[in-house]
């Protein structure tokens, strides 16, 4: 008895030291978004007070839309034309999000900054995606 409680709670360790380490990780890749943006939209400081909680809001919205995305990807219980149906509306509702943010920076940044952003955001992903091949394609 005293092994299956040992065991359990090593489990339980390993799966806490896992799961800090995963939040360890998307805290870090958030803050080299963070600056990557930062850089590239160049803020003045008024504008930077201005326009970091409007980004908190949206990547709070965004992030909320991807675990409904994962929730309707594990439940694959309906046909195909369902799952579509449920894809095509999800990427109904990232436009949506993106056109109610694109309102809500242009109220505190000028619109060729609005523009840098998205952008910036764009290459941020497609460069974060890049460097995670590299990194599979060198393990052995």
């Amino acid at each position: 008895m005293k092994k299956y409680w040992l065991f359990l709670l090593i489990i339980t360790l390993c799966s806490t030291a896992r799961a800090q380490e995963n939040a360890n990780k998307k805290q870090e890749i958030e803050n080299i978004k963070v600056a990557f943006i930062s850089s590239k939209l160049d803020l003045t400081s008024d504008e930077a007070q201005k326009f970091w909680p409007v980004y908190n809001a949206y990547r709070s919205e965004f992030g909320e839309l991807i675990k409904l995305k994962h929730e309707l990807k594990r439940d694959n219980s309906d046909d195909a034309n369902k799952q579509l149906d449920k894809e095509i509306n999800f990427e109904e509702r990232i436009v949506d999000l993106k056109k109610k943010y694109r309102i809500e920076f242009s109220k505190v940044l000028p619109p060729s900054k609005v523009l840098l952003f998205f952008d910036a955001e764009r290459e941020f992903r497609e460069h974060l995606i890049k460097q995670l091949r590299e990194r599979r394609q060198q393990k052995p």
